[in-house]
């Protein structure tokens, strides 16, 4: 059935699509920059809270 329904169409009609889907995703992502060769004061220092012992979070969207 849709094979006639597109045969009506000139070629140039019938190759473009007729919908568009797309999908949005969010999701969440944690690190931690630290040197195991720097001191805990060192590495507070130099990395700020992406030094944070329980991690550093980022929220990301793709579309």
């Amino acid at each position: 059935i849709i094979n006639r329904f597109i045969k009506q169409f000139p070629t140039t009609m019938a190759q473009q699509p007729v919908a568009l889907l797309t999908r949005k995703e969010t999701f969440s992502a944690c690190h931690r920059l630290h040197s195991k060769h720097l001191s805990d004061a060192e590495n507070a220092e130099i990395y700020g809270k992406c030094n944070n012992p329980n991690g550093h979070g980022h929220n990301y969207t793709g579309e």
